[in-house]
Formats: C-alpha cells, sequence, structure tokens
C-alpha cells in the first residue's frame, strides 16, 4: 500500500472490504472482480455505482477497518430521526457511518431535524473526542426523509468514518422554529382553505391560502390566534395507515403537495384533546403545549393573485399605527 501524500493514490480492496455506501457514492470506483478502488487524494474523479463521484482523503483511515465496512450492494444508510418524537432533545452521541461527494456527514442517529416541509434544517456542532468542533450550516435530506445530511460550514474539517461524535443542535434557534411552526398549525386551522405555500422562518413565517375572499383582517385573525395561544392546548404526534388517510382526506391542507407514501404510515401534529383544535400530516418541530408558543401577531395579508392571499406570521404583539 502506498503512503498518504496528499497526492491522488489508490489502492484495490477484496470483494469482503468494500466501503460503506450512503445515498450518496463515498469516493470508491467498482473495478470488477468483486474488487473496488479507494481514491486517497482529494479531488480525484471516479466512478462508482453509475454516478460520478470525487474521492475525498478523509475516508484513507478508516477504509481498512472492517468493523466500519458494509458491502456496497447494501440499500442507502439511514439516520434515526430522534427529533420526530423527542423534539426537546438538544444533543445525543453518534457515529459516523457516511460522508458524500460534497462532504456531507450521515450519522447513525441524530437530533438535527432536515430541511423539510417548510422548515429549515437545523445549524449546530459535532463535537469531536479530542474537544474540536465541526460546525454544522445546515441539516436537508438525501433520497428519502430518512437520509439525514448534515452539511459542514465552509473550511471545516470532515470526521473520520466510524468516529463517535456528539451532534448538538443550536437550541435557541430550534425552539423558535418549533413555536413558529406550531402558530403556523394554529393559522391553518383559524383560516380552513387550501394551503398553496408555506415557509417556516425564526422570525417572519407565511401560509399561503386559496383564498378569493378579502374579508379577513390582520386584527381579526390575530386575536383568534391569540385565544388559541393563551388556550395553552397540548400539542401532540400519532401515527396512522396510509389507508386511513385515503379514507380521509380533509386531514391533508396543502393543495398540492400529499406526504410522502410508501412507508405505510403517517404522522400527524394533533392539537388539542382529540384533536379538537387541529390534526394534520407533518414531520416537523413542535412545541408540546400552545402556550409556548407566545405573543404572536398577523403582520400583513397580501394578494398573491386572483384567488391567493399570503398571511405572515411574526413573534411579538400587533404594532399600533
Amino acid at each position: 500500500m502506498k503512503a498518504d501524500t496528499g497526492d491522488p493514490q489508490s489502492e484495490t480492496l477484496p470483494a469482503d472490504r468494500l466501503p460503506v455506501r450512503t445515498g450518496k457514492a463515498v469516493g470508491y470506483q467498482l473495478c470488477g472482480r468483486g474488487q473496488v478502488r479507494c481514491g486517497f487524494g482529494a479531488g480525484e474523479k471516479g466512478r462508482f455505482s453509475g454516478g460520478t463521484v470525487r474521492f475525498m482523503s478523509v475516508l484513507h483511515s478508516a477504509c481498512f477497518q472492517n468493523r466500519h465496512l458494509q458491502p456496497a450492494t447494501e440499500p442507502a444508510m439511514r439516520s434515526e430521526a430522534l427529533f420526530r418524537d423527542q423534539p426537546y432533545l438538544k444533543s445525543t452521541e453518534a457515529v459516523v457511518t457516511g460522508i458524500n461527494e460534497r462532504g456531507g456527514i450521515i450519522l447513525d442517529r441524530t437530533v438535527f431535524y432536515a430541511t423539510s416541509g417548510g422548515q429549515p434544517g437545523d445549524t449546530g456542532h459535532l463535537l469531536r473526542a479530542d474537544g474540536s468542533r465541526i460546525r454544522v450550516a445546515t441539516t436537508v435530506t438525501g433520497l428519502t426523509k430518512d437520509d439525514i445530511i448534515h452539511v459542514p460550514a465552509e473550511g471545516e474539517a470532515l470526521p473520520e468514518l466510524g468516529e463517535t461524535v456528539t451532534a448538538e443542535i443550536d437550541w435557541d434557534r430550534r425552539y423558535r422554529l418549533m413555536r413558529m411552526h406550531t402558530a403556523c398549525h394554529l393559522l391553518s386551522a383559524i383560516c380552513p382553505f387550501p394551503v398553496t405555500g408555506a415557509a417556516v422562518d425564526e422570525t417572519d413565517s407565511r401560509l399561503d391560502f386559496d383564498l378569493p375572499e378579502a374579508g379577513w383582517t390582520k386584527e381579526a385573525v390575530t386575536e383568534r390566534l391569540m385565544e388559541l395561544v393563551e388556550a395553552d392546548h397540548p400539542v401532540y404526534t400519532r401515527w396512522i395507515t396510509e389507508e386511513e388517510l385515503e379514507a380521509n382526506p380533509s386531514l391533508v391542507k396543502s393543495k398540492n403537495v400529499r406526504p410522502p407514501a410508501g412507508s405505510g404510515r403517517i404522522r400527524l401534529v394533533c392539537i388539542g384533546e382529540d384533536a379538537l383544535v387541529d390534526s394534520q400530516p407533518c414531520g416537523g418541530t413542535h412545541v408540546a403545549r400552545t402556550g409556548e408558543v407566545g405573543e404572536v401577531h398577523i403582520g400583513k395579508i397580501e394578494k398573491k393573485g386572483r384567488e391567493n392571499r399570503r398571511f405572515r406570521i411574526r413573534f411579538g404583539p400587533l404594532p399600533a399605527y
């Protein structure tokens, strides 16, 4: 085996020592006859399972340790998404199971929510055993919602495959997003019209409704929002089958987007005892009670087309003009 000098180098590995395969290729080339070629130098291009990849030197130290490798024919690795059932969990110990060709980091389990459904992905850091931190600029999904990719900030070092890290989110930011996302659910309960668009942000979120009438005011909607917030209703999740969703199509608020199918079950976010206030499919993170949302108001109602109205939700009291 050649020494790793930083120049593009390679080594042929037998079939029983094939590399980890993640949702995206990790920097190896199939050479035929049950062998693979491992690129050591950063920047070398190659082919892997039919896709162009860029080899990364970070894979060097782990690629020869059999306990970290799986046959390339295995399905894409998935992360245990702890945030689905434990949205208040701020950190967890995890193992690095993959690094894709763009430097995205895959863990065996994570507290990081990945961008989806209008809610932005979490930021934070991965704490290494030596005390150094890898800043995570955002989190996205891969081929499926279970392929969660932690995107390091520009210039950050990459971990080794098989390395144990502590994944910790920026909790203050996440909590603001949880409060705001819950407020968006309350707004959709107040305005029972098809949702044509949504975006959750830390300070200013929006919901677009298929609503031709212009009889809604900021003041009236804000008042109803705060009634639901101050009632301190419970917020919780439950699962139903895809067949149950088909039998109850009104649960889906979105006009054009359906929940992902194929898993056999659908996650519902419910508000109020027996879901009296609201119930709809959602994979995001929310607070446990509506009282945690705090004071919010409708900052603006905009006309976006002949039959579209955009409601903007903001934290704080309704300004007096």
